[in-house]
């Protein structure tokens, strides 16, 4: 038998977008978070660990494109978001 996978989606705010130098997060409840920020090649390029309801990255030396963040939370809930870095 097939078993179905189920997870829920973690509603977080990323603003502004498109960003030059900071790029905030917003989430609905504090707790423990792990963020992943990656490019279009796959590459990894920032890994931290939250425990804030908003906090903040900078990106200013991120270069020009379109970048994933991957949040998840403590209980395996994810969030995918996508910004564009100017």
């Amino acid at each position: 038998p097939v078993e179905a996978v189920s997870f829920n989606i973690i509603n977080i705010s990323v603003y502004p977008n498109p960003a030059s130098s900071q790029l905030n997060f917003s989430f609905p409840v504090t707790g423990n978070h792990f963020l992943s920020i990656k490019n279009t090649l796959g590459e990894t390029i920032l890994v931290k660990s939250v425990n804030e309801k908003e906090f903040s990255v900078d990106v200013k030396d991120f270069p020009a494109g379109i970048y994933f963040v991957t949040v998840t939370d403590e209980k395996k809930n994810v969030a995918v978001k996508k910004f564009v870095k100017m």
